[in-house]
């Protein structure tokens, strides 16, 4: 969570909606789906391949309006997120 990266939705001051996405597999959640550090495209794409069916579920927490600052709005997402996949 880079708060230069929410300069254009500070500046613009429209609501945010925090989204959490979570795989399961099995009815358990996995990082089999996660692609970061040295793991390659091919790689994330066969560990995936491999897998049995997994589950996608995106949840949508509610709006976030900018208020005092880049870095204030990148926390408050940031824990409007945490609270959704804990």
């Amino acid at each position: 969570f880079k708060s230069n990266l929410f300069q254009s939705a500070f500046e613009s001051n429209k609501l945010l909606l925090p989204l959490s996405i979570k795989y399961k597999e099995n009815n358990v959640l996995t990082n089999r789906t996660s692609f970061h550090g040295s793991t390659t495209l091919m790689q994330s794409f066969k560990r995936v391949a491999k897998s049995n069916l997994i589950e996608v579920v995106v949840d949508i927490g509610h709006p976030v309006k900018p208020t005092q600052s880049r870095k204030d709005l990148s926390l408050k997402l940031r824990e409007a997120i945490a609270l959704k996949i804990n």
